[in-house]
């Protein structure tokens, strides 16, 4: 039973290591502004919130449209102290990338 098994997580690994190879092959024939935009999203993974500059790279918009929209409150954010830096929750990105807007 334990050789089937371990034959099974074999298989399994040798799938996975493939498919992983197939991406690496996918993501080399893309654009460079597509590769750019797939690293600024990755490195934002796990967090609850970001930067102005890392939303403003995400949304492919410049740093004073994003402070624009903080402003007017079409993005929510917040600060952890008073003239510290503006964060803006991770919801509120997914929420621009799906093209819904606040009230």
């Amino acid at each position: 039973m334990e050789s089937w098994e371990h034959s099974q997580d074999q298989n399994e690994a040798s799938s996975i290591s493939a498919r992983l190879d197939k991406l690496a092959e996918d993501i080399k024939k893309l654009p460079p502004e597509r590769v750019a935009k797939l690293e600024s999203v990755v490195r934002t993974m796990g967090k609850k919130s970001v930067t102005i500059a890392e939303a403003a790279e995400i949304l492919s918009a410049s740093i004073t449209t994003i402070r624009r929209a903080v402003r007017y409150g079409k993005l929510r954010s917040y600060q952890l102290n008073d003239g510290g830096k503006v964060y803006i929750p991770m919801e509120e990105i997914e929420r621009m990338v799906r093209g819904e807007r606040i009230g």
